[in-house]
């Protein structure tokens, strides 16, 4: 199929669904977002996924942003995105997979096969679906070094637990050095996890303005470590950060104790200034 042929539907996958009129008005408009929000008429499965990502993707190379939020691809659908659909739009740089019931099969398969295809990505939510830490150890060691220019990374709603995070710390962040918006909030990383991104997550990610761990079951040790190592090597971007309470843990920053008044923006501003002095 020629990178400009009209998006026909597949016979073979039955009726033509109500969402493909959104991709033949991307192909006949030359539109560069195309957005699906499930309803009764743009809900996408798994065989739809594949129908868009071998029919449907390779007529419109121009899209620069795809969001299949709120959908059921699956692991199916998600490696035929990787395999055969973002391969056919180099341009993407924001990608939208949130709630799509992706496991670890499709996380590996998007690391490996799906974002080499698009190296310009700035935006990657892929939030709200069952990746553990196999899946986060693929996409810190095969998906994120393929794109470098990454500003926001949500992975909110996983199953990513100590290892995934670790991983993510060690070789993930790395890659990613512009990165702006980190949101692993309501995973399992624990203690460790969160140790891990404090020592060496944070520092490969100078640019970070905004970080959420809430729901994590860091604890109140691991919170206070957490701090600590803050104090030690205070981020020099960091503004917003969701789920540890900073202000609990001034002594383990050594911080005066009148900075309770103060919220974490405040107190990230004053460990910048402390590490000047």
């Amino acid at each position: 199929m020629s990178a400009r042929e009209a998006p026909n539907w597949p016979e073979d996958h039955g009726e033509e669904p109500g969402w493909w009129r959104l991709v033949r008005s991307a192909y006949e408009d030359n539109e560069t977002a195309l957005v699906f929000f499930r309803n009764e008429n743009y809900y996408i499965s798994a065989d739809g996924a594949k129908a868009l990502a071998e029919r449907g993707l390779p007529s419109v190379p121009q899209l620069t942003k795809l969001s299949l939020s709120y959908n059921s691809i699956g692991d199916e659908g998600a490696k035929a995105l990787a395999e055969r659909g973002l391969p056919s739009v180099p341009q993407l740089t924001q990608l939208y997979l949130y709630n799509n019931s992706i496991g670890d099969e499709g996380a590996k398969a998007l690391a490996e096969r799906g974002l080499p295809s698009v190296p310009q990505l700035t935006q990657l939510n892929l939030g709200g679906n069952s990746i553990g830490d196999e899946g986060a150890v693929a996409l810190a060691e095969r998906g994120l070094p393929s794109v470098p220019q990454l500003s926001e990374l949500s992975l909110i709603g996983n199953s990513i637990g100590a290892e995934g995070a670790k991983a993510l710390a060690e070789r993930g962040l790395p890659s990613v050095p512009q990165l702006t918006q980190l949101d692993l909030s309501y995973n399992s990383i624990g203690a460790e996890g969160a140790k891990a991104l404090a020592e060496r997550g944070l520092p490969s990610v100078p640019q970070l303005t905004q970080l959420y761990l809430g729901g994590n079951s860091i604890g109140d040790e691991g919170a206070k470590e957490f701090a600590r190592l803050l104090f030690e090597k205070p981020p020099p971007s960091l503004e917003e950060l969701i789920g540890i309470d900073l202000r609990e843990h001034l002594d383990a920053m050594r911080l005066p104790s009148e900075l309770p008044n103060k919220g974490d923006a405040d107190i990230l501003k004053y460990l910048r200034l402390v590490e000047k002095v």
